[in-house]
């Protein structure tokens, strides 16, 4: 694999142990704000 020990080295997007980027701290909740000027809407399901 190119001489490198980690397929991290080549991954675009790196994620730590949970799945998360930790670069802009992703997944993450996304606030109403941002839906609203994206004009996207949830279709929640009640608990």
């Amino acid at each position: 694999m190119g001489g490198s020990d980690s397929i991290r080295d080549y991954i675009a997007f790196p994620k730590n142990n949970q799945g998360r980027d930790v670069m802009i701290d992703s997944p993450s909740e996304i606030d109403q704000v941002q839906l609203d000027e994206l004009q996207i809407a949830l279709n929640v399901k009640p608990e």
